[in-house]
């Protein structure tokens, strides 16, 4: 069964990059993306995923607003946080928010599946 990938991220070209690898791997499959924290909150209350890969810099809400709701209303869901932000105050803000898995935006392709993979297997 292929993991089930929710993506949030505000840059356009960003977002469909994420999602042509996710649609492309036998491993994941995309259920939604959002380009606001709002939609993605949205889209949490109606389905949980197995995965959300969430950018930390939004233009309505942060990112860490984000992975608190999804912390609260999709407890099994594993968090990842794609960004730019790579500072340690970042890194551990998101980790106390309830991310359990942290992805600068310039890994390949082949690191993103790879992270995912690891997270659900119980990894970070």
């Amino acid at each position: 069964m292929a993991i089930r990938v929710l993506i949030v991220e505000d840059q356009p070209e960003t977002l469909a990059g994420f999602a042509a690898v996710i649609e492309a791997d036998l491993h994941t499959a995309l259920i939604g993306a959002a380009a606001t924290g709002r939609d993605a909150i949205e889209l949490l209350e109606r389905d949980c995923p197995d995965v959300l890969l969430v950018d930390l810099g939004l233009p309505d809400i942060s990112g860490l607003e984000v992975i608190r709701h999804a912390a609260r209303i999709c407890p099994t869901t594993d968090v990842m946080v794609i960004t730019t932000f790579g500072d340690e105050d970042s890194v551990l803000s998101a980790i106390e928010a309830g991310a359990t898995g942290y992805l600068l935006k310039d890994s390949s392709d082949r690191e993103l599946i790879s992270h995912i993979l690891d997270l659900r297997a119980g990894g970070s």
